[in-house]
C-alpha cells in the first residue's frame, strides 16, 4: 500500500493529478507542495527498496548456510539396503500378437475401479511399491531392501547395481528413498493386514518386456538391461513408473472410503506424479540421443515402451512430445486431452507388470500378493493412454 501510494504522490507532484490545478494560481504554494512531495517520494522509495530486498537478503543467508553445511552422503543414509539378490533367472516366455498401436494424443474416459475394501486397494499398491523400491535400490547399490521392509518376503531376482554417472545415481537415490518411504506409509496404515513382498524380478523381466516392445516396434537384437548405463536406467524406470505409480493411485482414489487412507494415497499420488514428470524431463532432454538398442533414439524407445504398456494393459502410450493444436511441444506431464491425470484399474496394471494376461509372470513370477487381482474386475480396459 505504501509503495502504491508513492506512485500517486509522484503523479500529484508532477502536476498530472487533478488537484494540481489549484496550485497554478499560487506559485509559492505550488513550490512548497513540490518540495514536500519530493521528500516524501525519497522516503517512500527507500522504504520500498528495503522491503523488496528483505526476502533476497534472507534467501542469500539461507543459500550461504546451505553451501557452508557439510555435504550429505546419500548412500550411507540408505540404511534399508542390505543384501544382494540371487542370480538372475531366465525370463518368462511371453507371446505378443498384433502390432503395437501408435502414440495416442486423444482424451480418455474414466476407468471402472473394482468395489472393494481400502485394505485390498492399499495392499495392491504395496505390491507395486515393493517392485519399484527393489528396482531403484538395486540400481543404486546392487542390494535390495532389507527383510524388515520386505515384510519377511523373499529377496528379488536379478538385482544388480547400475552403471550410472553421479548425476543419474543421485536421481536413483531419491527415487529409491521415496519408494521405501511409500512402503512404510502403506504398512503403517495397514498394520498387521500388510502383505509381505512377493517375489519380484528386477532383472530378466525388463529384457522380456523390451523384447515384446522392440519386436512390435521394428525389431532389436540387443538385450535390454536397465542397469547398463544412464539412458537404460531412465528408460527402464519410465517403463514401469507411470503404470505402477500415479495412474494406479489415480484410479484407486475413486474407491477409497476411509479419510485417513485417502490422505495417504493422495500424498503418495503427488510424489509418484512428480517422479514421472522428472523421468520424462530427463528423457526429453536426451530424446535425440542414440541408444545401444538397434540404433533407436531415446524418443523411439520411449514410444515403444509406451505402446507396450498400451498393448499389455489396454489403450496406448504417450511419447515425449505432443501435438498441441498443430504445434509440437514437450510432453513432460502425462495427461489426457482435458489436462487431467490418467487412471488405471488393477486389471490394467497387472496386464503390464505380468507381461500378459495370466496371473503370474513378468515382474511378479509368482503373481501379486493380496486379494485385489484382475480376476475380481476386468473393468473397461479400452481408454488408457499413459
Amino acid at each position: 500500500m505504501i509503495c502504491a501510494a508513492s506512485v500517486s504522490t509522484k503523479i500529484f507532484a508532477t502536476g498530472q493529478h487533478a488537484e494540481t490545478s489549484r496550485f497554478d494560481r499560487d506559485p509559492m504554494q505550488r513550490s512548497a507542495a513540490l518540495s514536500s512531495s519530493s521528500s516524501l517520494q525519497v522516503f517512500v522509495a527507500a522504504l520500498c527498496l528495503a522491503v523488496a530486498l528483505a526476502p533476497t537478503a534472507t534467501a542469500d543467508r539461507r543459500l550461504q548456510q546451505t553451501l557452508q553445511a557439510p555435504a550429505p552422503s546419500p548412500l550411507s543414509d540408505l540404511d534399508f539396503l542390505v543384501i544382494n539378490g540371487p542370480a538372475d533367472a531366465p525370463g518368462p516366455s511371453v507371446a505378443a500378437s498384433g502390432p503395437i498401436e501408435n502414440v495416442s494424443t486423444t482424451s480418455v474416459i474414466p476407468v471402472d475401479f473394482p468395489s472393494t475394501s481400502d485394505t485390498d486397494q492399499m495392499n495392491f499398491a504395496l505390491n507395486l511399491e515393493y517392485l519399484m523400491a527393489e528396482f531403484y535400490s538395486c540400481a543404486v547399490t546392487g542390494k535390495g531392501v532389507n527383510s524388515t521392509i520386505r515384510g519377511g518376503g523373499p529377496a528379488s531376482i536379478g538385482c544388480q547395481q547400475a552403471n550410472l554417472t553421479n548425476a543419474t545415481a543421485s536421481i536413483a537415490v531419491e527415487l529409491a528413498d521415496n519408494e521405501v518411504k511409500h512402503i512404510l506409509a502403506l504398512r503403517e496404515q495397514l498394520g498387521s493386514a500388510a502383505i509381505p513382498m512377493p517375489e519380484v524380478n528386477v532383472g530378466s523381466a525388463f529384457s522380456a518386456a523390451a523384447q515384446i516392445a522392440f519386436q512390435n516396434g521394428g525389431g532389436v537384437s540387443e538385450s535390454f538391461s536397465p542397469y547398463a548405463d544412464d539412458l537404460s536406467f531412465l528408460l527402464g524406470a519410465f517403463m514401469l513408473e507411470e503404470p505402477t505409480g500415479f495412474t494406479y493411485y489415480e484410479g484407486a482414489i475413486q474407491g477409497i472410503s476411509n479419510r485417513s487412507t485417502l490422505i495417504v494415497i493422495a500424498k503418495i499420488l503427488g510424489v509418484e506424479a512428480a517422479q514421472s514428470a522428472a523421468l520424462r524431463t530427463e528423457l526429453y532432454q536426451n530424446m535425440n540421443n542414440v541408444t545401444k538398442y538397434g540404433s533407436k533414439t531415446v524418443s523411439q524407445v520411449v514410444n515403444n515402451f509406451g505402446a507396450l504398456r498400451g498393448l499389455l494393459g489396454a489403450g496406448t502410450g504417450q511419447g515425449l512430445t505432443f501435438n498441441y493444436d498443430g504445434v509440437i511441444g514437450a510432453n513432460l506431464i502425462a495427461a489426457d486431452g482435458a489436462g487431467l491425470a490418467f487412471a488405471r484399474n488393477p486389471a490394467q496394471v497387472e496386464g503390464i507388470v505380468l507381461l500378459g494376461r495370466g496371473s503370474t509372470g513378468g515382474f511378479f513370477p509368482n503373481g501379486l500378493n493380496g486379494n485385489l487381482t484382475k480376476t475380481i474386475n476386468n473393468g473397461d480396459n479400452s481408454a488408457i493412454s499413459a
